[in-house]
């Protein structure tokens, strides 16, 4: 079978796994399936027809977006290093390339004065997919790829002259693509008081949902947020995790920002051994990043760096077994290695 067969094949797979079968089977329209008519066949008869369900969903994301959305698309590449449990022992060795989307979509907001955002209720969608190139004892303990999708209702209200609150709630899929089930899915969210101490620093404390290991639980959490303007700017940021950084901006093109601690994780849940487990990698990285503004809209950057640890933990989907990432000494961890960065950011 030629490569354009089989792509029409999958499409035609695909095509019957979304919309459901042709009533009679395909012999039923008198039409090859592996044919160019075929495919116009499905757009017009299948695509069209369930289009107008989607139209409204397209039109709200559309008006959305008009709202000062903010988008982010970004790709990393982690070349090979070796997995060392917590003895030093040699356990394989492995590589990620990751790909990833923010998107922030207000629908509705009121701005102060300055412009900045003082009410606003957003939907926000992040996902991250990782491919892991593992080899040895890495190859069976850590998961080749990694989906984390979350979508989240995010809502921003003064409490008071200088109190704000920041509140999230929402469900993602953590999971290994080809192993999505129900128990995939885990909420995610939290709330957080913030108390703006001056104009560029804020600091604010609260708690977080989630069902990681189980069942609902709430976790503290911290949220800081620090910024010094002028020709050099410093930024401190705890709200998804920790991030510091330099930046310099040289023109209304260039800026230059190095990045001292930049930490970020992933998790998936699946089923090995018939117990249900839960893998989870958190990366601690330094990088040296390069923005071009092309416009307003549009900023595109690259980035060369390392990343000086990347956790590898493996246990049971069990609540116990939280408190297992903070104290245990069974861990293991893939040593530094290069990093590249590249990505684009819209803004509307």
């Amino acid at each position: 079978m030629c490569k354009f067969t089989q792509i029409l094949s999958i499409l035609r797979k695909f095509a019957h796994k979304i919309l459901g079968k042709f009533p009679g089977g395909d012999k039923h329209i008198g039409i090859n399936p592996c044919s160019i008519k075929y495919i116009h066949y499905l757009f017009k008869r299948y695509l069209i027809r369930h289009m107008k369900r989607f139209i409204p969903y397209i039109m709200l994301i559309a008006c959305a977006a008009s709202l000062c959305a903010q988008v982010q698309f970004s790709s990393e590449y982690i070349a090979p290093s070796t997995l060392v449990d917590s003895d030093g022992n040699n356990r394989g060795r492995g590589s990620m390339a990751k790909v990833g989307l923010i998107a922030n979509l207000p629908f509705s907001y009121e701005l102060d004065s300055t412009r900045q955002i003082v009410r606003m209720w957003a939907i926000t969608l992040s996902s991250k997919y990782a491919n892991l190139n593992n080899t040895g004892v890495a190859g069976v303990y850590v998961p080749d790829r990694m989906l984390n999708t979350s979508l989240n209702l995010t809502h921003i209200r003064p409490l008071g002259e200088r109190w704000k609150l920041m509140a999230s709630l929402g469900v993602g899929i953590y999971a290994r693509p080809n192993h999505i089930v129900f128990k995939s899915l885990l909420a995610n969210g939290g709330a957080v008081a913030v108390y703006k101490v001056r104009d560029n620093f804020d600091l604010g404390i609260g708690g977080g949902l989630t069902n990681s290991f189980g069942f609902p639980a709430i976790l503290p959490m911290i949220y800081v947020n620090w910024s010094l303007k002028g020709l050099y700017q410093i930024d401190v940021s705890m709200i998804t995790g920790l991030k510091v950084s330099l930046k310099r901006k040289w023109n209304e093109k260039f800026t230059t920002a190095l990045t001292a601690v930049d930490m970020e994780g992933m998790s998936a849940v699946f089923r090995k051994e018939g117990k249900w487990k839960i893998y989870t990698t958190t990366l601690m990285r330094s990088h040296l990043e390069l923005d071009y503004h092309y416009n307003r809209h549009f900023t595109f950057f690259g980035g060369l760096g390392a990343t000086w640890n990347r956790s590898s933990r493996l246990s049971d989907r069990k609540f116990k077994n939280f408190y297992k990432l903070f104290h245990s000494d069974d861990h293991m961890h893939f040593k530094p290695a290069f990093t590249v960065r590249l990505g684009a950011s819209i803004t509307l």
